[in-house]
């Protein structure tokens, strides 16, 4: 899980946001590359270097570990 506390600045939610929402839509079953384009990550490998950054797995892996990603999408942090 992301460890969190008030020091961390715009930039940080953002990006946390962003992957929050890439693995939301991952999660209804669009393609991995289409996910990563339409959340703005650069390219698939972006969105991948993030999840595995902030959750320490791949998108691929969360979507498998269903206890985790509703850990990861619930809300508030």
């Amino acid at each position: 899980q992301v460890k969190t506390d008030s020091s961390q600045g715009p930039l940080f939610w953002l990006r946390l946001m962003r992957l929050r929402h890439a693995l939301s839509e991952a999660c209804t079953g669009v393609p991995l590359a289409e996910v990563a384009a339409g959340a703005g990550f650069a390219d698939q490998a972006h969105f991948t270097r993030e999840a595995v950054a902030f959750h320490g797995a791949t998108p691929a892996r969360l979507l498998r570990d269903k206890a985790a990603l509703e850990g990861i999408l619930a809300p508030g942090l």
